[in-house]
């Protein structure tokens, strides 16, 4: 994370427990220039997260926000990081994976670099559109970046380049994130792009994984992009219970949940 995205994440945080805050209280606090905070705060009003006002800016509600990558980061931290955790034991050395973009995947990210560091796992080839997982893996093993149009918003490329890439591509393990799973509708994605770009590393995989947290289930969101019976597993916490993944196994989903504790 750079110095910019690392001031606009503590700005973040002081918004959440504050809600609003002006130009001088946010510059005192995280120690930067009052144009600086003028910036981040025109940066974040147009990213759909807050909203300016008079000398300041206020946070929007969650239900009224856009997708930010940073504030993605700030949700549910443990939960997607027991979710990796689990999902890394699947890995083996040897291993040609591809990981998603995402936030839950970034935590995928960082467990598959604890391993590289202590030789736990080696020989490992990835595959990913995400630039935050390059960054990170990128010293430890081979990765290839699905190189495409580059989504500032969301830390990925996406695109035809980036498909024809992925197209000839052989996986042995896919991990996927999801932004909602619904008992119906299946795995979904908020973005036509994704779902193209999942179904073809679907297509060439042997094996797919989903890693969605317990607050991803029965969500709606624009599209699916794999029925629930079409992936091996997914991984999820244990703010859900037994009888509410019911529904969903009903229909085909082999379910994972990982304690927290």
């Amino acid at each position: 994370m750079t110095k910019n995205e690392s001031r606009k994440k503590k700005l973040l945080q002081v918004l959440q427990v504050r809600q609003k805050i002006n130009v001088q209280e946010a510059s005192e606090l995280i120690g930067i220039s009052p144009a600086t905070t003028r910036r981040f705060f025109t940066q974040l009003s147009a990213e759909g997260i807050a909203v300016r006002t008079h000398g300041g800016i206020q946070l929007l509600p969650e239900s009224s926000q856009s997708y930010s990558y940073i504030l993605s980061t700030m949700r549910r931290i443990d939960e997607k990081a027991r979710i990796s955790a689990r999902a890394v034991e699947i890995v083996s050395s040897g291993d040609l994976l591809f990981l998603d973009s995402g936030t839950t995947m970034l935590k995928m990210a960082e467990a598959l670099e604890l391993k590289f560091k202590t030789k736990i796992l080696t020989d490992i080839i990835v595959v990913t559109n995400s630039l935050v997982n390059y960054e990170i893996l990128a010293p430890y093993c081979k990765v290839i970046l699905a190189c495409g149009e580059v989504r500032l918003s969301r830390r990925d490329t996406f695109g035809h380049l980036a498909e024809k890439i992925l197209e000839s591509v052989h996986i042995h393990k896919a991990f996927f994130g999801a932004d909602a799973v619904h008992s119906e509708k299946g795995l979904m994605a908020t973005d036509e792009w994704t779902c193209r770009m999942n179904d073809v590393v679907s297509h060439n995989a042997d094996s797919v994984y989903v890693l969605a947290d317990s607050e991803k289930f029965g969500k709606s969101s624009l599209l699916s992009y794999s029925p629930l019976s079409g992936v091996n597993l997914i991984i999820t916490d244990d703010g859900i219970g037994e009888k509410d993944l019911e529904p969903f196994r009903e229909k085909g989903a082999n379910i994972e949940v990982v304690a927290l504790a």
